[in-house]
């Protein structure tokens, strides 16, 4: 169920938000796969609203670089940044993709969404700029969280959009320096993990979600 899942994420948001203020995220930084960690965040997410026609495509290539990240973290901004997209989408595309540019790698998610007024950009990673009810199609809490994270790996976030005319997510993560070594059994025990934790929020959303009934 998507709201329940929405529920358990907002309680977490809140959590992660509390432990940002006291300097109590570290992250777990490795080389990061990170076209199979959009397939798998693509597959997560596309499970939970069936109830829409949105396509979301990663167009990731498959020698895309590794990224030196939290892999945990860098599903965290996938998941929230997608989800900001399809807030805005009855139907529609979300895409995306990725280069590298002098040594960084920059990361695309854009929609073929409503988009947002210019004057409401400024403010969107700001926790306290909810002034309407259209705001609300973007979580600001979730979107500052993700600005914080991606600030943690040492990268920068932008957004344009245009009424209309959709919204484009760009943001910055380090490239990984290492070769990838030998260690494909624990990095695919990572991606597992994501996939297993995710059955358990799910689980457990559902469960808050009927005691509150």
């Amino acid at each position: 169920n998507y709201s329940a899942v929405q529920l358990s994420r907002l309680i977490d948001d809140l959590s992660d938000y509390s432990r940002l203020n006291n300097d109590g995220i570290i992250l777990a930084k490795n080389s990061v796969n990170i076209k199979q960690l959009v397939d798998i965040v693509i597959l997560i997410t596309e499970s939970s609203i069936e109830e829409k026609k949105v396509n979301i495509i990663n167009n990731l290539p498959e020698e895309f670089p590794m990224v030196h990240g939290d892999i945990n973290r860098l599903q965290q901004i996938f998941t929230n940044l997608i989800e900001a997209s399809i807030k805005t989408l009855s139907t529609g595309t979300i895409t995306i993709s990725g280069k590298e540019v002098e040594g960084t790698l920059e990361i695309i998610i854009e929609d073929t969404g409503s988009g947002l007024p210019f004057w409401k950009l400024n403010n969107l990673f700001n926790l306290y700029s909810l002034k309407d009810k259209e705001d609300a199609a973007f979580s600001n809490l979730s979107l500052h969280i993700t600005k914080k994270l991606i600030e943690l790996h040492g990268g920068t976030i932008e957004v344009f959009s245009a009424l209309g005319k959709g919204t484009t997510f760009t943001f910055t993560l380090p490239k990984a320096v290492d070769k990838p070594d030998s260690s494909v059994a624990s990095k695919s025990a990572a991606f597992q993990a994501l996939i297993e934790s995710y059955s358990i929020m799910e689980e457990a959303a559902a469960s808050l979600e009927s005691s509150s009934v």
